[in-house]
């Protein structure tokens, strides 16, 4: 079989596999929320349930799920979407190197030396796949014998600035950073939650501190950051990369309210009134600029 060939296969695989491990791991917060069972969450470094804890998952839910429809879209069109693999293989370097170390230190009661070399190992070996990956669809990207299948085919050209309503455009820009802001201040305050200080988390209805809380943050940290990057990178060229705006509102948003509103039913346990406005505003204007940038003019 010809290398190129391979190299595509292999491109796609790894989407594959990443979609199907994240969307294992939301299966384990499913049951770890719903029944207090602890399928791969003492691998984790989870503590024993709680409803805060529970409360705090809504966020690590989102994010999660969100990655996983993003893999899964990275599937279908390998080599349009290639900054996912690199953006998945530094979340992954992230976690397994330096992150995993850096909680080790002051939640050591709680996050084992046994749950960091458990994982440790894995997630450099799945953080380098991934890499190797992205720099297969990077040198791929100008393969025609692959680009011109009309499955994998899109196209790289930028719409004429002059068929396009400025006003519009303008709007779609600022909605992207919208988003940036919302994933960058939202990571930012989990760091600041992870070292103690928790009042802008629990502005948006988050417990109160405590290590057992600040070890379930820190799990939503790495794919915050990685979404945060992906929607920078989308700025740049919003029409042609407009999918992720509905990618963010349908996959990483929703996924959030919908978390949030079983807790809610099972447990009476929710985050505040403010972070569901907060949401749905998101939601509306997210998918507001997803529409204008599909009417091109």
């Amino acid at each position: 079989m010809d290398k190129h060939k391979l190299k595509f296969i292999f491109i796609k695989l790894m989407y594959l596999y990443g979609a199907v491990a994240d969307l294992l791991i939301l299966l384990a917060y499913i049951l770890y929320t719903i029944t207090d069972y602890r399928i791969y969450i003492d691998i984790m470094g989870f503590p024993i349930p709680t409803i805060e804890l529970k409360v705090i998952l809504t966020f690590a839910f989102g994010s999660m799920m969100g990655w996983a429809i993003l893999l899964f879209w990275g599937f279908i069109k390998p080599l349009k979407y290639k900054f996912t693999l690199l953006l998945t293989s530094l979340g992954l370097f992230f976690f397994g190197f330096i992150s995993d170390f850096f909680i080790y230190i002051p939640y050591s009661s709680i996050y084992t030396i046994n749950n960091a070399l458990s994982q440790i190992p894995l997630r450099l070996l799945l953080g380098i796949a991934f890499l190797l990956a992205y720099i297969f669809g990077f040198q791929l990207k100008n393969n025609k014998s692959l680009i011109n299948n009309k499955k994998n085919q899109y196209n790289t050209q930028t719409p004429n600035i002059n068929h396009i309503n400025l006003k519009k455009h303008m709007f779609i820009q600022i909605i992207f950073w919208v988003g940036i802001s919302f994933c960058s201040i939202t990571t930012f305050l989990a760091y600041f939650y992870f070292l103690g200080y928790d009042k802008g988390l629990v502005v948006l209805g988050f417990p109160s501190y405590s290590d057992e809380n600040a070890v379930a943050v820190y799990q939503s940290i790495a794919i915050m950051q990685s979404w945060t990057v992906l929607l920078l990178w989308s700025f740049h060229r919003p029409y042609l990369r407009r999918s992720i705006l509905l990618l963010t509102a349908l996959g990483l948003i929703l996924p959030c309210l919908i978390y949030s509103g079983t807790i809610f039913l099972i447990f009476q346990a929710t985050p505040s009134l403010f972070t569901y406005v907060i949401f749905i505003c998101l939601i509306i204007i997210l998918m507001l600029a997803y529409l204008f940038a599909r009417l091109k003019e």
